[in-house]
């Protein structure tokens, strides 16, 4: 098995990936230790970096959809993979053992009144990609289309 090392904050010269690799201690994501690994190899790290941000930041003008819905897309995914390393990532981060947490119901978010109508057409839009394709019928298409624009 390999084993990596991790850079920690005070080894990185560069001002910018030290404080990313702060902000990821700090705040569990991304992954500190994937950003901590990252950190052997900066070019890597600027470029996860900057594309998560890009893609995931609330004030990023690249995404119309709220993160907040992102985290719960990713993090259903990770529960229905049953991925205990995603699962332990973000804003799922210990949430299924609490059941006064919304995303204790997560995996039966069709029957839960946790979650609004445009959470659940996502999260139907997702289960079909990942577990089904043909549940991406001509329905779910309008239902996408009443909550988001291409």
């Amino acid at each position: 098995m390999a084993k990596i090392s991790y850079v920690a904050p005070d080894e990185i010269d560069d001002p910018e990936l030290r404080d990313w690799l702060e902000a990821a201690i700090e705040k569990g994501r991304p992954g500190p230790e994937n950003q901590s690994i990252r950190a052997h190899q900066p070019d890597v790290m600027r470029a996860f970096t900057t594309t998560r941000k890009l893609l995931f930041d609330k004030n990023s003008e690249a995404g119309f959809v709220e993160h907040e819905l992102k985290e719960l897309v990713r993090t259903y995914i990770a529960y229905s993979l049953d991925c205990d390393y995603w699962s332990n990532q973000g804003d799922a981060r210990g949430a299924k053992e609490d059941p006064n947490n919304r995303l204790s119901e997560l995996l039966e978010f069709g029957n839960s009144e946790k979650f609004n109508s445009r959470e659940k057409i996502a999260l139907r839009y997702t289960d079909a990609i990942l577990w089904n394709p043909t549940l991406a019928d001509d329905s779910l298409w309008d239902d996408l289309h009443s909550e988001f624009t291409e």
